[in-house]
């Protein structure tokens, strides 16, 4: 239960977390409701496991932007992990953005320029 609780406090899903305390401050969980918390812990370590992924892609093209470069490789790579990250989570909005612009614009403008396919 602390670790659904630091996850979900670390995701801003405080809500969600006091829903879930609610239902077992009575109680104690049965091997069901254990396993369900603890999968919910994994979905919650994988979804933050894709923001870190996204940032260090970030990390890595904002470098390549410094020198002047553009990876292709690299900008197809953080085009697709942003749709996925989008597309699997309902719950987030359709647009990422980064240092007050849409980064999903930026890369398919990007894309567009190197003559690569979306």
């Amino acid at each position: 239960m602390h670790t659904l609780e630091i996850l979900m406090n670390q995701l801003n899903m405080m809500y969600y977390w006091e829903k879930v305390r609610l239902m077992f401050i009575d109680e104690t969980p049965t091997i069901g409701q254990v396993q369900k918390l603890m999968s919910r812990c994994l979905k919650l370590y994988l979804k933050i496991d894709a923001f870190i992924k996204i940032f260090k892609l970030i990390q890595m093209k904002e470098k390549q932007d410094a020198k002047g470069k553009k990876d292709p490789i690299l900008i197809k790579r953080l085009y697709t992990q942003i749709k996925m990250l989008l597309k699997e989570n309902p719950i987030l909005p359709y647009a990422f953005n980064y240092k007050g612009s849409c980064l999903l614009e930026i890369l398919i403008r990007e894309q567009k320029e190197l003559g690569l396919q979306l």
